[in-house]
């Protein structure tokens, strides 16, 4: 009786660099004869890659954001200073609302633009850092037993030989 033994979390089979070769890879092992629900495509970012993205909100993006919540806070006090002079006490006024969300908007689109200038200066490092296309690659995974991975690694060795 020989033993199968399941790779509990998955063997990475190949890695590509783009998701159309790892599908194909991933067809081809199917078509072998391995379960579909066996075989995967792992979208992995490299840890230094997302450590460099990580938290990064860049160009007109974080302007517009920046830019309302300025302008919003603006808005508010100015309200607060100006009804408590003017009355005594902050009033709650359809007036009040509108300079509060017309200040916001005007923060949010100056910011955008503003943004977008900034962004447009910084050198190409800068920007890669918060492109949303960071470099990452595609990994074929099989879970299955040691029998199914090694068929997939041979699938895989038999295409890459062939198109060399």
């Amino acid at each position: 009786m020989t033993s199968q033994t399941i790779v509990p979390n998955g063997q990475v089979i190949g890695i590509y660099d783009d998701r159309k070769s790892a599908k194909e890879m991933q067809q081809a092992i199917e078509s072998a004869g391995i379960s579909t629900q066996k075989v995967s495509i792992d979208d992995h970012v490299a840890p230094g890659a997302e450590l460099e993205a990580l938290g990064t909100t860049a160009g007109g993006e974080a302007g517009f954001l920046m830019g309302a919540f300025y302008g919003g806070t603006l808005g508010v006090i100015a309200i607060v200073i100006g009804s408590t002079v003017v009355d005594g006490l902050a009033a709650n006024s359809s007036f009040n609302r509108l300079l509060i969300v017309g200040l916001t908007a005007v923060g949010a689109i100056a910011g955008l633009i503003y943004g977008k200038q900034v962004y447009a200066a910084q050198p190409g490092e800068q920007k890669q850092k918060s492109d949303p296309s960071i470099p990452r690659t595609f990994r074929v995974v099989v879970s299955g037993s040691q029998g199914e991975v090694e068929q997939a690694m041979n699938v895989v060795r038999d295409i890459e030989v062939n198109h060399q």
